[in-house]
């Protein structure tokens, strides 16, 4: 539960460095440090928490026009030795996200996410669901996204269809090619 509370402050952090720097009214607002020309066309990114949770994570994402972006994700949660160490937490989904800025992997964004969820104990599950995110692109290479949002997960079992929710965090730091 600590290790929860950790990921949750510095996404939480993560995501007010970027406040002082929001344009006041009437004020012109810049997206992005890098021009549009250099803008990477992809990237690839992993949470560094994961290393305190035994959780490994990895995304890649690729921009299909200055709005949208799609892309996949996977990760896996490990609960150490005892009762769940050999069934792990597992996760997969592809995903749309649309930045209103007009710079993609660059500012506030909106997704939405299809994939499959295997929760220990309870079993697989396909799901769907929505994030907001907030991204940061301090050059053309270094990038970092921050967010939250939930999935539904969705199941026709024996014993009827299973609804279950499950809320998401992100904290992201990655490379742009």
């Amino acid at each position: 539960m600590t290790r929860l509370i950790v990921a949750a402050l510095c996404s939480l952090l993560m995501s007010s460095l970027d406040a002082r720097a929001q344009p006041w009214l009437g004020q012109a607002q810049q997206t992005s440090p890098v021009p549009a020309a250099e803008m990477p066309r992809q990237v690839i990114s992993s949470g560094p928490i994961g290393l305190l949770l035994e959780l490994v994570n990895g995304e890649y994402e690729v921009r299909t026009s200055e709005h949208v972006t799609v892309g996949a994700g996977a990760s896996r949660l490990a609960f150490g030795d005892g009762y769940r160490a050999d069934r792990p937490y597992l996760n997969s989904d592809v995903f749309v996200r649309y930045y209103p800025s007009g710079a993609a992997f660059t500012g506030l964004n909106y997704g939405v996410k299809v994939g499959y969820t295997h929760l220990p104990g309870d079993g697989s599950f396909m799901g769907v669901g929505f994030d907001a995110n907030h991204s940061l692109l301090l050059n053309r290479h270094f990038y970092a996204s921050t967010g939250i949002g939930l999935k539904r997960l969705l199941r026709d079992s024996d014993d009827g269809f299973t609804i279950r929710y499950i809320p998401t965090l992100r904290l992201n730091i990655g490379v742009g090619f």
